[in-house]
């Protein structure tokens, strides 16, 4: 079995692209796809719009240029990449073709607390989700 890893399929990527890169895996050996997209109720991408709206850099950007400063080196302004956020449902829906898809949410430095908050805060409100699909 050979896996195909995508992270962050969707940046700078249509619908149309998308589809494509799916139907790739039938041509050749492939048979599993692995992704790690980001998380739309993730505490990171709370805390950042949070924080836009109480310094005003979400007036001031908008959202979506506020949400490219969560790359490395963006400021909003001058350089500013496409992100794009995702939910189960939304990442279900785009694995709607495969035979069966395993989605969770993973990634939280919350994790380290005591008493299973830290899991559960990770399950939840994590920075990815993580999709294994299989055709």
């Amino acid at each position: 079995m050979m896996i195909i890893a995508f992270a962050a399929i969707w940046l700078g990527c249509g619908l149309a692209s998308w589809f494509w890169q799916i139907r790739l895996l039938g041509w050749g050996t492939y048979d599993a796809l692995i992704m790690a997209l980001y998380h739309f109720w993730s505490l990171p991408h709370l805390s950042l719009l949070l924080h836009g709206i109480m310094n005003g850099h979400l007036r001031r950007l908008g959202y979506r240029r506020l949400l490219s400063t969560v790359e490395a080196g963006a400021d909003g302004e001058t350089i500013a990449p496409l992100v794009k956020l995702y939910t189960r449902r939304s990442v279900r829906r785009l694995l709607a073709y495969f035979s069966s898809a395993d989605i969770c949410i993973r990634g939280s430095a919350s994790r380290r607390l005591d008493g299973g908050i830290g899991e559960w805060s990770e399950r939840h409100f994590g920075w990815y989700v993580v999709a294994h699909a299989k055709k």
